[in-house]
């Protein structure tokens, strides 16, 4: 009986590691099928690009599976029809395949040139060996981009004193050289005159000089155009021309306004003026190209002698104007800051 014993005990072993190793193998079997590429790509948005000029950008296509990742070519789903998208990849062929390792990704460069003003979506579709049920897979590459015209910076609006030349600044978005045209809009006698020395600057950045010779009650309006070697834009900008007169001059019951130290070269100057009556007084303060710096003064004040003290200590060196306000009373004042 031991003997039987014996032999059975034998072959119950032989049993269990025959068992084993079937286990073993199906364990391996299955963990070399999980072992698949997988693909994922970012997307380009080039934003806003002048027509007929290019933006290029980079993009990476990964691998995030555990086995090598094969690319055998790749398609746009628009056929780049507009034939505005450029890549880096080249040929890319079953016969020319682009690999990558497990767990890296590759660089590629996309070139967006716009024809025309409009907005342009495209994808690249790649074709790979990538395991369809990859979690995140994604071969596909979109990309977006906008056609822009030329453009001009906004311009605020500006006021511009009588018998003072306003220097505004004027930046187009254009990367060739370009020019200027200045007109005035509307149907009013011109204010300024306008020849060839009234724009200076070249490429994107102008100086546009306004030297009004005639007041005129309301807004006006410019048209400022805008051409490169292969595009153009306009815009068109408001300004206001003030008399730049006494207040002396106003109104039979003004006062004279006097602006001590003038020049200035410390820290403050003192504004002094006489009211006939009890009324609000606005004083503001505006630069050498009529832009208005702030309001320093909007109060009801009582009649007589008024002295307002303003800090000239955060103003950098320029002739400013204040304007006056009281009632019917309105007129202008200039002093110049030294530094």
């Amino acid at each position: 009986m031991s003997t039987v014993l014996r032999i059975s005990s034998i072959i119950a072993l032989i049993s269990i590691l025959t068992i084993t190793q079937l286990s073993a193998n199906e364990v391996t079997e299955k963990e070399v099928s999980m072992a698949y590429p997988c693909i994922s790509v970012d997307k380009l948005d080039f934003g806003k690009v002048l027509v007929n000029e290019s933006r290029t950008g980079n993009t990476t296509i990964s691998n995030h599976g555990s086995s090598l990742l094969t690319i055998t070519g790749y398609s746009y789903e628009n056929e780049n029809a507009d034939g505005v998208y450029g890549t880096s990849l080249g040929e890319i062929s079953p016969e020319k395949p682009l690999t990558i390792m497990a767990g890296e990704a590759a660089t590629i460069s996309v070139t967006f040139t716009p024809k025309e003003m409009k907005n342009y979506t495209d994808k690249i579709i790649f074709e790979s060996d990538a395991e369809e049920t990859c979690a995140d897979n994604d071969p596909i590459l979109e990309l977006n981009g906008y056609g822009d015209n030329l453009l001009i910076e906004p311009i605020s609006d500006i006021t511009i004193f009588m018998n003072t030349t306003a220097n505004i600044p004027i930046i187009t978005n254009s990367t060739k050289p370009s020019t200027l045209k200045v007109t005035l809009a509307g149907d009013y006698p011109p204010l300024f005159p306008m020849d060839s020395t009234a724009i200076t600057g070249n490429n994107n950045t102008f100086n546009l000089k306004i030297s009004p010779i005639k007041e005129k009650i309301g807004s006006c309006y410019l048209e400022v155009d805008a051409q490169d070697e292969i595009r153009s834009g306009s815009t068109t900008f408001k300004f206001t021309v003030k008399t730049g007169g006494s207040v002396h001059d106003s109104s039979p019951e003004n006062k004279d306004i006097f602006i001590s130290p003038n020049p200035v070269s410390n820290t403050s100057v003192s504004i002094k003026y006489t009211l006939e009556n009890n009324c609000n007084v606005l004083l503001s303060l505006y630069n050498s190209n009529g832009m208005l710096i702030r309001n320093i003064l909007n109060e009801f004040q009582i009649a007589g002698n008024q002295t307002f003290t303003l800090s000239v200590d955060e103003l950098p060196a320029d002739i400013y104007f204040v304007e006056f306000r009281a009632g019917a009373v309105v007129g202008h004042k200039s002093f110049v800051v030294v530094k």
